[in-house]
């Protein structure tokens, strides 16, 4: 079982603030004024989006869990409500100020056409100059929002992993474990059949030995055919999915097969240990 994607933490990397002391200098070179804002514009497009997403899936998911209503979701109910609404305030911060980057940057371009660069004695130099303050206090605001947001969202995805009230099963790595058992139960079956192969009973004792031997091989092939079962089992609940929450509805079917899964890896493994000492016994009885 793993964490949940839709709870996973979030890393934000601030991008700068637009040209820092650009009001400072006296001449600005307006295509790189440009190019660094454009590029500003278009990286705070897309935090905002990855933290949209995030708070979809996020929401979604404290949702289920506030529906199913488990002791360990109460206890955390309030706190998850908080950092919820913390993390909707913050995107609409991250929306409302981009949208002030994308109008300071919008006044620039005409004079960036007009002009590859501008004196302080020139008349769209205080335009200019303006339009500079307001998009980097634009920046700040945003970098600080995200920077909220990622906070509260990493907030409620520690506390969903520390009530363990989630989980994800994946698919894919279970069958790769029951083909890994299967394999392994093939090559001790020819272990065993080796071993048989290579004993004759020359006393009652043990030909009693034999017989039990051949039962402990028989059995142990029998059960190991369980595992193409468990294959045919987790395919018909899994419909193709890659991975199942403890939500869903055919969550008890897959923890079923997975519990006799295992039941099967130890009743197997009894059945070898057992096999292994009744053949160190045939060969310790001394033969008439």
């Amino acid at each position: 079982m793993n964490r949940p994607a839709a709870f996973k933490f979030l890393h934000f990397t601030l991008f700068a603030a637009g040209l820092a002391g650009c009001s400072s200098v006296q001449v600005m070179d307006m295509e790189k004024v440009q190019r660094d804002f454009s590029q500003a514009v278009q990286m705070a497009d897309g935090a905002e989006q990855r933290s949209r997403t995030d708070f979809v899936e996020k929401k979604k998911l404290n949702d289920s869990l506030k529906k199913a209503n488990s002791p360990g979701y109460r206890s955390i109910a309030a706190k998850s409500s908080e950092l919820l609404a913390t993390m909707s305030s913050s995107l609409q911060t991250v929306s409302d100020r981009r949208k002030a980057m994308m109008k300071a940057n919008a006044q620039l371009t005409p004079l960036a056409y007009s002009a590859k660069k501008i004196h302080s004695g020139e008349p769209n130099y205080a335009l200019a100059e303006a339009a500079t303050k307001d998009f980097e206090a634009a920046t700040g605001d945003v970098n600080r929002a995200l920077a909220e947001y990622a906070a509260a969202s990493n907030s409620l995805a520690e506390l969903v992993a520390e009530k363990k009230l989630f989980f994800n099963f994946d698919v894919a790595d279970f069958y790769v474990r029951l083909q890994r058992q299967l394999e392994d139960s093939q090559n001790t079956l020819a272990v065993m059949q080796d071993g048989l192969d290579h004993i004759e009973a020359g006393t009652k004792e043990q030909g009693v030995l034999q017989t039990e031997l051949e039962q402990l091989a028989t059995s142990y092939a029998a059960k190991a055919q369980n595992f193409a079962k468990l294959n045919r089992k987790m395919e018909a609940v899994a419909l193709g999915a890659g991975k199942i929450s403890s939500l869903e509805a055919r969550w008890p079917a897959v923890q079923a097969i997975v519990a006799e899964f295992d039941g099967l890896n130890r009743e197997l493994s009894l059945i070898s240990e057992k096999f292994n000492r009744s053949l160190q016994d045939f060969r310790a009885k001394p033969v008439n």
